[in-house]
């Protein structure tokens, strides 16, 4: 393969660099030729068109897997790496401290020393310290990982292994079945109903029948079977790897040195104060739901509880009640394509950047309706290009994604090389291109990760972008989810499809009332997703609690919500691959982007100064500053809390964002 022998080539010039400087220029050359393939075949494997085509780039990821960890595990650029650290420390005794980008013989930029550091602790993690047997294990459970993860992975998109249920059609069945009645095949018991992310969301909102909605719920979350063996396999592996590293945890190992937290308890003081502060809205908003469920049954309040089953068709029901919306009504002012151009509006109000519809090349497309776009600043041409995958289709990853395909980087003869990326999503085709505000909002949360990629200038590719700490990187996609959901910027960018109006105040208001209610549920269930996971990856002995037991005993603790017995919702819970140990990235996010949005954004002050500013703070820099540096740019000093060498983000804001200051 014409990538393993072009890296191996790189290898030499990294050993044999004279300055460290070069050593580190080398060894990013060496990542990003690695990783324009890898990704590409990342993204070609979750969501080209051909299964041959993904086959394929499955083979090439585990090909170009196992030549990352042979590059990790490699004594002399190790050796090289640490040699031009020591140089830089040697010089910088002896010298007056550099500016970021200053250049100077013996000395790193700034941002090449954290680069440097960066890596080095990369390699550490993969056990370039450790004797030999213990390095080769390690890196045998590496590639079990990747592998397992892979595995879970593609359950989730196999319909065959996501369940179906039988639903009873002639008692208390409801809309949902009635509207679907054609598309679903004939049972002994009804209609057989497949039990995908999207069918089953579906029938746990919309479904009148308890028992059906009750027999949704037990069948689809006791789905992907195979997927319960392969967690528990993953999550073995990921404690033997810590443990061959001398972590306590894979949470202690994913989390220290190179992360905002710092440490797996910094996140639980954080989650725990959180679940605290708005346990008091909880509580109200779920006596709520009991008063709609025991209206709906002809009950008294004190003579009903809810079960999980109830959670979405309460509160759809609540919601319907409380603040009446029609729903195609809403839907008019968020057509996909006014959507996109919306953000196009934006970018160009915020930051003097535009986006631009290119054709695509013969054979450029993985599948149809593909779309291709530049980012072009007003003065500095274009910034890089993003490709827009945004239909569902047989075979292709569930929900929505942002794919890094090739990160920017500052080139040796001074040019720049440009970002591509490519945002997926799954809106259905038959809603003739209206999106609910929800899928809105989902679409500008990849937009945010797209922009952070593309607006990155940093000199290394290896801190480009999303390339950063997952408790800061998905600050940026949380910014622009509240320009999908405020009443100022929804009246200024999201107009009628058909008229051109923009969205009436009065209707501005009922929707935005309509998303508020039930949000600390919603953030609850985030809390008990975000303790799972770090429960999962703590400290656990051999044989010792199943991830069932795990995560029933959480939802006991902190849930409303009871746990079903028998089911086991983390085999869908995908994030547990990716985010492993640090799913509360998305809280944090939460919390840091609502301080932001209050700081720069509010009473509508959608301006070329705050663009500006976050561009410059937040985007420009991708992650090659320290994680507390970056909050500081943005917000000053004043929005973090220190925690055991670590940090946590300070939540007053977010609780203000839910009206509980």
């Amino acid at each position: 393969m014409r990538v393993i022998a072009r890296s191996d080539d790189l290898i030499n010039q990294a050993v044999l660099s004279s300055t460290p400087l070069d050593t580190i220029r080398a060894l990013d050359d060496i990542s990003d030729t690695i990783c324009q393939a890898y990704d590409t075949a990342e993204f070609c494997r979750n969501v080209h068109s051909c299964p041959e085509w993904q086959e394929a780039a499955t083979q090439a990821c585990i090909v170009l897997g196992a030549q990352v960890e042979k590059l990790n595990t490699n004594e002399s650029l190790y050796g090289a790496l640490v040699r031009a650290l020591d140089c830089h420390e040697q010089t910088a005794a002896h010298s007056a401290p550099a500016s970021e980008y200053e250049q100077r013989p013996g000395l790193l930029t700034a941002e090449a020393l954290r680069v440097g550091r960066s890596l080095r602790h990369d390699m550490e993690k993969a056990g370039i310290h450790l004797p030999h047997d213990k390095r080769s294990r390690l890196t045998e459970l590496v590639g079990q990982e990747r592998c397992l993860g892979m595995a879970i992975g593609q359950n989730l998109t196999d319909v065959s292994k996501l369940g179906h249920v039988d639903l009873d059609i002639n008692g208390e069945g409801g809309v949902l079945l009635q509207s679907r009645m054609n598309s679903l095949a004939p049972s002994r018991s009804g209609r057989r109903v497949s039990l995908g992310s999207h069918a089953l969301s579906g029938l746990l909102q919309w479904e009148h029948s308890a028992k059906n909605r009750q027999k949704a719920y037990v069948a689809g979350y006791c789905s992907p079977r195979e997927n319960l063996a392969l967690l528990e396999q993953l999550l073995g592996a990921r404690q033997e790897m810590a443990a061959l590293v001398g972590a306590r945890s894979y949470a202690h190992h994913n989390l220290r040195d190179a992360t905002l937290a710092g440490s797996p308890e910094a996140v639980h003081s954080f989650l725990l104060d959180l679940a605290a502060a708005i346990q008091p809205k909880v509580e109200e908003e779920v006596e709520l739901l009991r008063r709609y469920k025991a209206k709906h049954l002809g009950k008294a309040v004190a003579d009903v509880q809810l079960d999980a089953w109830d959670r979405l068709y309460y509160m759809a029901m609540a919601k319907a009640e409380e603040y009446p919306l029609d729903q195609l009504e809403v839907a008019a002012y968020f057509h996909l394509q006014h959507c996109i151009d919306g953000f196009g509006q934006l970018l160009k109000t915020l930051m003097g950047v535009s986006l631009t519809k290119v054709p695509l090349a013969p054979g450029e497309a993985w599948a149809d309706n593909i779309q291709k776009l530049t980012l072009v600043h007003e003065d500095e041409g274009p910034l890089g290009t993003i490709y827009l995958d945004l239909q569902p289709r047989r075979g292709k990853v569930a929900g929505a994604s942002h794919f890094t395909l090739r990160c920017g980087r500052r080139l040796v003869d001074g040019s720049y090389q440009a970002p591509i990326v490519a945002v997926v999503c799954s809106f259905a085709v038959s809603s003739g291109g209206l999106l609910s505000p929800d899928q809105a909002q989902t679409l500008f949360h990849e937009f945010g990760h797209a922009l952070h990629s593309l607006l990155s200038r940093t000199h290394f590719q290896h801190h480009s972008g999303t390339r950063g700490p997952m408790d800061l990187m998905e600050v940026p996609s949380h910014v622009t989810e509240h320009f999908a959901r405020s009443p100022h910027s929804l009246r200024a960018f999201m107009h009628h499809h058909i008229s051109g109006r923009p969205m009436p105040a009065p209707l501005v208001q009922r929707l935005r009332a309509s998303q508020r209610l039930f949000e600390a549920i919603n953030l609850q269930q985030q809390v008990v997703d975000a303790l799972i996971d770090q429960r999962l990856h703590g400290p656990r002995s051999m044989g010792g609690a199943s991830s069932s037991d795990i995560v029933s005993e959480v939802m006991q603790e902190h849930s409303v919500f009871p746990f079903v017995p028998g089911t086991f919702p983390q085999a869908r819970f995908h994030h547990l691959v990716g985010y492993g140990a640090t799913y509360y990235s998305y809280l944090y996010a939460q919390a840091l982007s609502s301080a932001i949005w209050q700081q720069h954004f509010a009473n509508g002050q959608i301006n070329r100064s705050s663009g500006d500013h976050i561009r410059r703070t937040m985007l420009q820099c991708g992650s090659a500053r320290e994680p507390a540096h970056y909050v500081h740019g943005m917000l000053g000093d004043s929005h973090l809390v220190p925690v055991n060498g670590g940090f946590k983000p300070e939540i007053s804001s977010l609780l203000k964002d839910l009206g509980l200051e």
